[in-house]
């Protein structure tokens, strides 16, 4: 090797090209037209040049499935020494916000990728996101890595307590270079990138880079590590993708021809050349853009998938022990069902899915859908490798870790949640056979790049939180939106008073109508925002049926002098996929009822490119707000899914299409995130009489 031959500082250049979990074929294709063969290129005709590499689980299996010519294009640079491949979470998760075991388990499963794809296997990792952890080194000594490649944020603190600030004043001006840190005994070198370097890349010049290294070599440093993102050289929005392909092989060509100042080393190789800074302990920290705790605080279908993506993990933790532990009687499940119980899990804790920055993450319907199917499937792979199918469960239990208990309720078929805390709502009906969430949608919250609501110029200061904290009623609609949304943009920036739930109640008044709950608008009834529901029997019906009741009393609207009612409601989850919910209003007061009640149900079908819906024979519009009529049958259809909705008595259908105005890859879109159903009825209810109503849903696999 030649690391020193015609300089003083090497530079160690480290790529990262990843596919986010489900990509579409069209940008998987992409990606590897306009990225990664560009890459590969470009390092095959400089071969002068070492290149650390980073691939994600789903970029490598892309390439085994679709491009094996890119596959032996790699093998090939590892063998000469050219390319070292680093690892890296398979799935690309934020690893703090993923159980240790699991994070552990990423590497491990990319590793083995690694080996299995091009016969190595890696010293050094990758930190996905840049999020750091204390626990990082534990998790990365326990996969089996002996360094990190981090950026020089991450080693920020540093500077706070090195001697020459201390004496000065004055911070160093980057903390990259060479540290050692440990957690448990678990000792990792971490090799910090100089962020100043790729700040701007592509948008500045070859030139000026190699100029900055320069100037990095004369003020004495001993070697530069550089972390580029793939994606800037031909994926970038708005950017060109020529010219920014042109960009790295120009740098890699200038490199190649003795740039001043200038060679390459892999990076196991800086490793060893790089004199050490000692001993350090990092705190958390992380990208600016990714804080993701305050992220899916924020928007509560991340919250709840969240929290579901633990409990499948924890499920599939018991199966693991299960395997290697045996049980009672001794009967292990077979191995292959925990490595796709792990498969099916991993795959569902990719980071993109529940935040929400430059990508649409979370407003993803698609990828949501993905997400849920991902933790569905796992699950039954659990339930059935544990022989635990065939079980009718109903519990009270934290499901999402607010402190209030939610309803839990599990047949062969189908995962139910119900929420006491927030109207005795339904937040998820999820179908084992299908692996799918009936009720995935998402609730409209402003955005900052919204605009100001009602004069406030701090949109998030009315947010929806995963609370479900209440907001005033002129916060439903935005006053004015920023330049840059368009007019149909405008019209959609609509918010809901609080987190979406399933069967809720509102109290219609004499003007209320389906345009009016498409804003969020009407008047609620009492509880069904912010309750509680008191939790009253829970049963279990030998192996057919699993129920629930709930009950709550007070007065019908927040008008005063409004009608005391009790209002009941009973869930019932049976064997085969049905759901039922039965309602009952009681006057506990003198003066008669009289007003109409809305229940409304939500449909996640917006990922389906040939849904249709219809009411009694009759197919409805899924484009605009709709009165459809009155209708006793409901059917939702899509390719792999059939909905079957009976309602008594016969009800007022009105339908209305939920849309998100969200930010992806740069721009403001309008977002297709399902289908709202509000069956209308309405009430006449005398002193001491009761009203009842009753809707059954049933899933079919065509």
């Amino acid at each position: 090797m030649r690391y020193c031959a015609r300089m003083t500082t090497p530079i160690c250049l480290i790529v990262h090209v990843h596919l986010p979990a489900g990509a579409s074929d069209e940008v998987a294709e992409l990606t590897w037209a306009r990225c990664l063969q560009p890459l590969i290129g470009a390092i095959h005709h400089t071969p002068d040049v070492r290149v650390g590499l980073v691939l994600g689980g789903e970029q490598i299996e892309d390439l085994q499935q679709r491009h094996p010519e890119g596959l032996q294009w790699v093998r090939n640079l590892v063998r000469r020494e050219q390319v070292e491949l680093l690892g890296t979470a398979l799935h690309d998760p934020v690893l703090t916000a993923i159980p240790e075991r699991d994070a552990v388990g990423q590497y491990v499963a990319h590793a083995r990728l690694l080996v299995q794809a091009f016969g190595v296997r890696p010293s050094g990792a990758w930190l996905p996101h840049g999020v750091w952890d204390p626990v990082v080194p534990r998790i990365l000594g326990d996969a089996g890595f002996k360094f990190v490649v981090v950026d020089d944020s991450v080693t920020a603190s540093v500077g706070k307590h090195a001697p020459d600030a201390t004496a000065t004043g004055a911070l160093p001006a980057t903390t990259a270079g060479l540290y050692y840190t440990e957690r448990d005994g678990r000792r990792i070198a971490v090799l910090s990138a100089d962020s100043a370097l790729h700040a701007g890349v592509p948008e500045q010049s070859v030139k000026t880079v190699l100029a900055r290294i320069a100037r990095r070599a004369r003020g004495g440093a001993t070697g530069v590590v550089v972390s580029l993102d793939g994606a800037r050289f031909g994926l970038r929005p708005d950017g060109a993708p020529e010219r920014d392909r042109a960009w790295f092989a120009t740098l890699l060509a200038a490199i190649g021809r003795g740039a001043p100042a200038v060679d390459t080393a892999l990076p196991h190789a800086m490793v060893g050349l790089l004199p050490t800074n000692g001993m350090v302990y990092l705190p958390a920290s992380g990208a600016a853009e990714l804080p993701w705790e305050r992220t899916i605080l924020r928007r509560p279908e991340a919250v709840w998938l969240h929290r579901r993506m633990l409990r499948v993990s924890r499920m599939v933790e018991r199966l693991d022990r299960a395997v290697h532990g045996g049980s009672p009687n001794d009967r292990r499940p077979d191995p292959s069902q925990l490595e796709q119980a792990h498969r099916y899990l991993y795959r569902a804790q990719s980071a993109g899915t529940y935040t929400h920055g430059p990508h649409a993450g979370i407003y993803d319907a698609q990828d949501r859908a993905r997400a849920w199917r991902d933790l569905i499937r796992a699950e039954r792979v659990v339930l059935e490798a544990l022989r635990a199918h065939q079980r009718m469960i109903v519990e009270a239990t934290d499901l999402d870790l607010d402190g209030a208990d939610e309803i839990a309720m599990l047949s062969p078929t189908a995962t139910a949640a119900i929420d006491p805390a927030r109207g005795a709502g339904v937040i998820e009906w999820s179908l084992l056979g299908s692996a799918r969430n009936v009720f995935d949608t998402i609730t409209r919250v402003p955005e900052r790049y919204h605009g100001p609501i009602s004069g406030n110029d701090d949109p998030t200061s009315h947010e929806v939180t995963a609370r479900g904290d209440e907001r005033t009623a002129d916060t439903t609609r935005s006053a004015h939106a920023p330049p840059d949304v368009s007019d149909d943009a405008r019209a959609e920036l609509q918010y809901d008073p609080a987190p979406r739930r399933a069967f809720i109640l509102r109290v219609l008044a004499a003007e209320d109508n389906v345009h009016a709950l498409a804003a969020g608008l009407g008047h609620d009834l009492a509880p069904s925002l912010r309750g509680p529901w008191v939790v009253g029997e829970i049963e279990r019906h030998g192996d057919e049926s699993v129920d629930a009741s709930l009950s709550w009393e007070g007065a019908l609207t927040n008008v005063p002098g409004s009608p005391l009612v009790r209002v009941g409601r009973r869930y019932r989850v049976h064997r085969d996929p049905r759901l039922e919910v039965r309602f009952d209003v009681t006057n506990r007061g003198g003066a008669v009822i009289r007003c109409r009640v809305a229940l409304l149900v939500h449909l996640g079908i917006a990922a389906e490119r040939d849904a249709r819906v219809l009411l009694d024979g009759q197919r409805l519009p899924l484009d605009r707000p709709h009165d459809a009529g009155p209708g006793l049958l409901l059917k939702a259809e899509a390719q792999d899914f059939h909905l079957e909705l009976t309602m008594s008595p016969r009800a007022h259908v009105w339908t209305w299409p939920i849309r998100s105005v969200h930010q992806d890859r740069g721009q403001t879109v309008i977002g297709a995130q399902g289908l709202a159903v509000a069956l209308v009825w309405p009430l006449e209810v005398w002193d001491k009489e009761r009203a009842r109503m009753r809707v059954e849903l049933t899933a079919f696999t065509p």
